[in-house]
């Protein structure tokens, strides 16, 4: 492309006739490009699996809990389960419009972990409503540790659970991402500043700061 570029600035090419050789075979390309299977197909389903709504043959695909079983006929069949065979609800409608977009609806949508609130035009938009407004069973209510976050000063630290164990975040978040991997204990670190975990029975208190000494009390003592 440089070295055309350089010819229509020395008369030898037409802009023209460049666009046309470009825009020709890439309109060509774009056309064939429909005709490939989406990423996220990831191939048939065992024969023995079958939809749970119109007992058609399903496909193995890749969504953002994972691999499940949809149904091969969607959209015009929206069955799916997953790969225990347990059948996925489709997503429910909230009645509420996505604060983020103002375009898309908020929906309950079945992912790995539970189910949780977010936006109908998702990946678009990729709101998801905060875990204390949702509609939680008890076993997943947070827990508001009442301290607040020193980071930005508006949200209290609250206890999560993800894919490696139980955290401590703030609930400010996305706006705010302080993460402390123990729960802390409302104290504020004499060198950073920063939030004071819980430890062990030999050093009961550390700071949360990782590149701080207090990180590693033992060491400074040694």
């Amino acid at each position: 492309m440089e070295n055309e570029l350089d010819d229509i600035a020395q008369g030898k090419e037409t802009y023209i006739q460049v666009l046309k050789n470009f825009y020709e075979p890439f309109r060509e390309e774009v056309k064939n490009k429909k005709s490939i299977a989406k990423l996220t197909d990831l191939g048939e389903a065992p024969s023995e699996i079958k939809c749970p709504v119109c007992g058609g043959s399903m496909i193995i695909k890749l969504g953002r809990g994972g691999k499940f079983y949809s149904c091969a006929n969607f959209p015009e069949c929206s069955g799916a389960l997953t790969l225990t065979g347990e059948k996925l609800e489709a997503p429910k409608e909230t009645g509420e419009i996505c604060p983020q977009c103002n375009k898309g609806k908020l929906v309950e949508r079945q992912g790995k972990y539970g189910k949780f609130i977010t936006c109908s035009r998702y990946p678009r938009c990729r709101y998801i409503k905060k875990e204390e407004n949702n509609k939680e069973t008890t076993q997943n209510k947070i827990l508001d540790t009442g301290i607040q976050c020193p980071e930005c000063k508006q949200g209290t630290i609250i206890e999560k659970r993800g894919r490696y164990g139980t955290f401590y975040a703030c609930s400010n978040y996305p706006e705010c991402k302080n993460i402390i991997k123990s729960k802390p204990t409302g104290n504020l670190c004499p060198l950073c500043g920063k939030l004071m975990m819980e430890g062990t029975k030999t050093i009961p208190e550390r700071c949360s700061n990782k590149n701080c000494p207090n990180h590693k009390p033992q060491k400074n003592s040694a």
